[in-house]
């Protein structure tokens, strides 16, 4: 199998967090791992990707430091790894990075704000609506939270800041869809992404009719409608129906960057991608190994094989392909028959065609 040519770091910095959100595989209430990684690690990390990517020609590296909450670290934390990224950019000047941090951003305050305004970070906010919409929580429908969180937005994006929220949709959005767009135009948010629940440890698994639902009459709020808003999973299957081929991010990329958006727990642990709470899927440890021998371990190429076989059996003579591109490979699952099928293909299979159709009438009448 071909080696990719460039690799993210999804870098789990700790696997504790200071939320209770009843769907999330690191809440208090399903585990109390309570791990963080050390510095040194961390710096491994950053420092093998940064190497990989060079040694393949690609002077930038992504890295995105998450959790658990990852902002539980602190400041001084990030700001040793900035300082280890400067070393790595005095060393090698054409090298560089794209930082990126997803937070609840419950911890964030103005000193924050200056850190990642300084360090050009991209900042994802988890955020999921007001009210009982919001599954993100400390404290059950905790509204001033919600508040300092929506600050906190605005402060960043007047910081100029590249922030946007991030929303789990659950059950109750299918029944409320107005009340979220509502939501996003009432606090004047410009970049929103969705991301559909999935934990069947605690049943929060958002139904294929419910999503479906939630995401047609969304599309038409949003499409329709006057207030102009950035809704990644929207743009994506736009620019795909208008024939742009540009791949902008793993969620939505299908199969085409599978392995690549390699994934690291607390301990250093390596996942083929974001299932870091899935530890019987560890494939090395980063302490052992480079990153160039990870594809040739034959935990991550049983991963990659199982991931394209999908695609190749399934997804080639499907009609929707081309806007899908085999969906995302972590809702993959094993049903009764044995076989392999992707938990929301019947979502996307009525909602893309819907947006494609959409976007072909507004351009026969332009």
């Amino acid at each position: 199998m071909a080696r990719p040519i460039r690799v993210a770091a999804i870098i789990k910095v700790t696997e504790n967090c200071n939320y209770n959100c009843d769907f999330c595989f690191y809440a208090k209430k399903h585990y109390d791992w309570k791990k963080t990684m050390t510095i040194d690690m961390c710096k491994d990390i950053i420092r093998k990707t940064s190497d990989y990517n060079y040694a393949n020609g690609v002077k930038k590296s992504n890295i995105i430091f998450h959790g658990g909450e990852p902002l539980i670290r602190g400041v001084d934390f990030f700001q040793e790894m900035m300082d280890f990224e400067q070393e790595i950019m005095t060393e090698y000047p054409d090298r560089t990075f794209d930082n990126t941090i997803q937070t609840n951003a419950s911890l964030v305050d103005s000193n924050w704000i200056a850190f990642f305004k300084k360090y050009n970070f991209n900042v994802g906010i988890s955020l999921d609506g007001d009210g009982e919409l919001n599954y993100h929580y400390a404290t059950e429908n905790d509204e001033n939270n919600i508040e300092h969180i929506i600050s906190v937005y605005h402060s960043m994006d007047d910081a100029g800041i590249n922030v946007g929220i991030l929303s789990v949709i659950t059950e109750k959005h299918s029944k409320d869809t107005e009340r979220f767009y509502d939501f996003i135009v009432n606090n004047g948010i410009k970049k929103i992404a969705i991301l559909p629940c999935i934990n069947d440890i605690s049943n929060y698994t958002i139904k294929v009719q419910a999503l479906s639902n939630f995401m047609t009459e969304l599309f038409d709020l949003y499409f329709y409608g006057t207030y102009r808003v950035t809704i990644r999973e929207f743009t994506n299957v736009i620019e795909r129906a208008l024939g742009y081929t540009q791949v902008r991010s793993c969620a939505n990329c299908g199969r085409m960057s599978c392995g690549t958006f390699l994934t690291y727990d607390s301990q250093g642990n390596i996942f083929f991608c974001d299932k870091a709470y899935d530890k019987e899927r560890i494939i090395a440890n980063i302490s052992q190994v480079n990153i160039e021998d990870i594809f040739d371990n034959p935990k991550y190429c049983k991963e990659r094989s199982q991931c394209m076989n999908f695609y190749n059996t399934t997804c080639l003579n499907c009609p929707i392909k081309n806007l899908c591109n085999g969906s995302c490979y972590r809702n993959d699952v094993i049903i009764a028959s044995g076989e392999i099928t992707n938990r929301f293909c019947d979502v996307y299979k009525i909602v893309y065609p819907y947006i494609e159709e959409a976007v072909k009438k507004l351009k026969e009448n332009s």
